[in-house]
């Protein structure tokens, strides 16, 4: 209904369907009964929601043996850091967890992360064995991160706060001709750019979304419906980011304050400056205003109604995008 398979020619998002859950591994004996009834019903949710990596790589692979003689486009979604978190106590020694049945969330997400990070080295290691690994763009990143208490909130989709927005970005090119790190903020919608670049596609041809706003300032968003002081209220929270380590950060919702961090002293973004740097949050705020007329001009050009699914509806709240 979106679009999102538009241009693959290849498209498998068929959910994994089992009864393993956050827990470590207690239902495993069950997973044989769960790929019984996927093989005869297709998509059924009885748990988890999400193939773990494992299976996306061998899938991956697969195809990849089947079309590796021509150049390719391979996008591999992983889940396995999304809730609902669950233990892989091989990696307990490593993350210095103690083994115990209660784990904490945040443990339980540190293994999501290694256990996928482990994936990632199979991955590269077999892309390697099958020589398309020093020809190929590579580039690993996440759509959002996870709070564990920290401004209050857990999860995703509450804030702007760095715990949420802050993900990984790792830009392999080919031949590893370049390296290093970049100690400036950028934006995963930059992404698209890379890859034409990488490519060597001339892209006055071809429309720009990525490069069409925002300018020079990356900016992060939220925008959600959520019940406020009893009454159904559409909020929208934004943060701005300066090439010296200031945030802004402003939002619609009355109760909250607009706020400036200098993420270089407090990255953890304790303590606002607001007050106490005027000439800044002025500039940072103007910044910011600019970004939103700049959005607002380019949705209204592009303003269209799209029919969803129910179903659709049903898998976004199922993982926590809706209310």
């Amino acid at each position: 209904v979106l679009g999102v398979a538009q241009g693959f020619q290849y498209y498998n998002a068929l959910p994994r369907v089992d009864l393993d859950t956050a827990r470590p591994r207690a239902l495993a004996p069950s997973l044989w009964f769960a790929t019984l009834v996927q093989k005869f019903t297709g998509q059924m949710r009885l748990g988890y929601e999400f193939r773990d990596a494992t299976v996306i790589n061998e899938l991956a692979l697969e195809w990849l043996d089947e079309s590796s003689d021509r150049p390719f486009f391979l996008f591999l979604n992983y889940a396995d850091p999304h809730e609902p978190y669950r233990a892989h106590p091989e990696f307990d020694a490593q993350l210095g967890i103690a083994p115990r049945e209660d784990r904490p969330a945040m443990d339980r997400y540190d293994s999501e992360i290694a256990y996928l990070d482990a994936q990632l080295g199979l991955l590269f290691s077999e892309l390697k064995r099958r020589d398309v690994f020093d020809s190929a763009l590579i580039i690993v990143t996440s759509d959002h991160g996870e709070a564990f208490g920290e401004h209050g909130h857990t999860g995703h989709l509450n804030s702007v706060y760095q715990e949420e927005v802050h993900v990984p970005l790792i830009v392999r090119y080919p031949g590893g001709t370049r390296s290093g790190l970049v100690g400036t903020p950028v934006s995963n919608k930059n992404i698209y750019d890379w890859v034409l670049d990488a490519a060597g596609v001339d892209r006055d041809e071809l429309s720009r979304p990525s490069s069409e706003i925002g300018g020079t300032f990356p900016v992060a968003e939220i925008y959600r419906a959520e019940t406020v002081s009893d009454s159904a209220q559409q909020w929208v929270t934004r943060a701005i980011y300066s090439f010296d380590g200031l945030k802004f950060i402003d939002t619609t919702l009355e109760a909250a304050p607009t706020e400036l961090f200098d993420l270089i002293s407090d990255p953890a973004e304790r303590f606002d400056l607001a007050g106490s740097r005027p000439d800044a949050f002025h500039t940072m705020g103007t910044h910011l205003s600019a970004w939103v007329e700049q959005a607002k001009a380019l949705a209204s050009m592009h303003d269209q109604e799209t029919d969803v699914a129910p179903e659709l509806w049903d898998q976004l709240r199922a993982l926590g995008y809706l209310d």
